[in-house]
């Protein structure tokens, strides 16, 4: 774990004592997710920026949902974002996730934003190889890119994606599935 990498997680336990966890994730998190609906708006991103978001999706898996229904959710801004992760828990935030997936799951009519979503696979990627190159975690960000892969129809992509995520960790049980799922065929209802 590189020195970067260990000063974003314990900047986030030190702010989770002194604020909350909520908060903390708002203050050390929101940056991160600020830059990284940037990038999936196709607007320059500060690669440091990403790579916290990387390190902080390992550390609250919140993190991670909230940059996964981002990019599915082109419709969402940077504050309900923000939100989602740092208040995972919340009624309002749990019905918007599990609603938005699953009805693009479910209505062959909810296409997503291909442009996006390629974005959003080739930045999880560079984040995921960036963290690898340095040292830092990286099964967050590969399931991250698997899942979106998987969403963008692309079997093989998630399917590299997953296992680059079970490598680094076995656990990892957004990669478990996407890899269960794409072996199986299921792919989101515009694909079928």
């Amino acid at each position: 774990m590189t020195t970067t990498t260990r000063n974003i997680i314990e900047e986030l336990k030190r702010a989770a004592t002194e604020q909350g966890a909520g908060e903390a994730v708002r203050t050390i998190a929101g940056p991160a997710l600020e830059t990284w609906m940037r990038a999936l708006d196709g607007k320059d991103a500060d690669p440091e920026r990403l790579d916290d978001l990387a390190t902080l999706m390992t550390a609250r898996l919140s993190i991670r949902d909230a940059a996964l229904i981002a990019a599915v959710e082109p419709k969402l801004d940077t504050a309900t974002v923000i939100d989602m992760a740092a208040r995972p828990h919340a009624s309002n935030n749990k019905t918007l996730l599990t609603e938005t997936l699953n009805a693009a799951f479910d209505d062959p009519h909810i296409r997503p934003d291909e442009t996006r979503l390629a974005r959003a696979v080739r930045e999880a990627c560079a984040m995921a190889d960036r963290a690898r190159k340095h040292g830092g975690p990286v099964a967050q960000p590969y399931a991250l890119a698997a899942y979106l892969a998987w969403w963008d129809g692309d079997g093989k992509a998630a399917t590299l994606a997953a296992l680059a995520a079970l490598d680094d960790d076995p656990e990892t049980s957004l990669a478990i599935m996407v890899a269960a799922v794409a072996a199986s065929g299921r792919y989101p209802a515009y694909l079928r």
